[in-house]
């Protein structure tokens, strides 16, 4: 059942509230020694398996809305479900084998956890992360719409395979290989970044033109605070409840990036509220669209206030893109923030908002609403 409420597409929009706790939370963040944030790929069977502790009860600190996580928060969550877990009296097989499986996948994160060792790392590269292979079969006629310069023009993608970065395949067979890695420099400098070769092995002339970087960023670390730059992979809003009006197979797109690594608490009685993470970007998207390259940019804070609740606000604007840039520095920072949107008689531009809570009832079998 969804409870989330969106706003249509407006021109004008103000959110001063979300953007002073959002100021908040920045000038909140602890004080402490760096470490390496190399994020997760949001296919990763990972998620599926914190999401899973998370509905056993096991992770009352993991805060999902907001994707993509870091390595060593993953590992974090981990060890917090084990201590949890092994405190209980049900030790549950199925949790067990989940956290096994995570260790196997974040094995020098989690040491780093468990010795309180996370901070001032030496210099490390880890060149082969994760490799994966696909098959794809597709059949039948992809559907399209081109309805000139001023109207809307699609392609339509693989279908049925969410968190896929828009990776493009041809009707028929099609082998799919990806690869990822990691490096950390300096103690607080991390570099990450994904690849592929996807198409078909056989009608490819050359198979130097199915290589592609579909992710690639370079992160700096600030205490727990995390900011990075190049081609951002995210849900296409901010949240993970997003993608109820966005797309989960978006391409990655260049962008700045900046949130926290692990979640915290407010200050004063703001930390009532529980905890926290929030996520701000800004990016800009390719020319395939009515303005071409506009800019999207992004704002999430979600809180875990009880065990069992969790809430959040997110906004997201498209804005600007050839032909509809008719501001100056101010009238950016306006768009930017949501806090002036201008009219359409300057520029077009497209706002969602949304509020979102979920609700975790352990009695029915931890059943959620959402």
């Amino acid at each position: 059942m969804a409870l989330a409420s969106r706003a249509r597409p407006t021109r004008r929009l103000r959110l001063p509230l979300m953007l002073a706790v959002i100021a908040i939370a920045w000038s909140a963040r602890p004080a402490f020694a760096s470490t390496y944030a190399a994020y997760i790929p949001l296919d990763s069977s990972i998620y599926d398996e914190l999401d899973t502790l998370n509905d056993l009860g096991l992770a009352d600190s993991y805060i999902s809305e907001i994707q993509p996580i870091s390595r060593v928060e993953a590992a974090r969550i981990t060890v917090e479900a084990e201590s949890k877990l092994s405190e209980s009296q049900n030790q549950n097989e199925l949790a067990r084998s989940v956290i096994n499986s995570l260790r196997l996948q974040l094995p020098d994160e989690v040491q780093w956890i468990e010795q309180d060792h996370e901070d001032n790392l030496p210099t490390m590269f880890h060149p082969i992360e994760r490799i994966e292979g696909e098959y794809v079969l597709s059949e039948g006629t992809r559907r399209s719409l081109e309805t000139g310069p001023s109207g809307i023009d699609y392609q339509e993608g693989t279908p049925l395979l969410p968190n896929n970065d828009n990776l493009n395949t041809d009707q028929g067979s099609n082998e799919i290989l990806r690869w990822s890695g990691w490096g950390g420099v300096g103690g607080f400098i991390t570099g990450y970044g994904e690849g592929a070769l996807a198409g078909p092995l056989t009608d490819s002339p050359s198979q130097a033109s199915r290589a592609q970087l579909l992710t690639g960023a370079v992160v700096v670390s600030l205490g727990n605070t995390a900011i990075s730059f190049g081609q951002e992979e995210t849900s296409w809003g901010v949240s993970h409840y997003n993608q109820l009006s966005q797309s989960n197979n978006g391409q990655p797109f260049p962008a700045l990036r900046i949130q926290n690594i692990h979640p915290g608490h407010l200050p004063w009685v703001l930390r009532y509220l529980g905890l926290y993470r929030y996520q701000a970007f800004l990016g800009q998207l390719n020319a395939g669209r009515t303005f071409s390259k506009p800019w999207l940019s992004g704002h999430v804070i979600t809180f875990r206030t009880l065990p069992f609740f969790e809430w959040g606000l997110e906004h997201t604007i498209m804005f600007g893109g050839s032909g509809n840039d008719n501001y100056g520095p101010g009238g950016f920072l306006g768009n930017l923030t949501g806090l002036s949107t201008g009219n359409s008689s300057q520029y077009n531009t497209n706002t969602r908002f949304g509020i979102f809570g979920k609700a975790y009832i352990r009695r029915l079998r931890d059943t959620q609403i959402y």
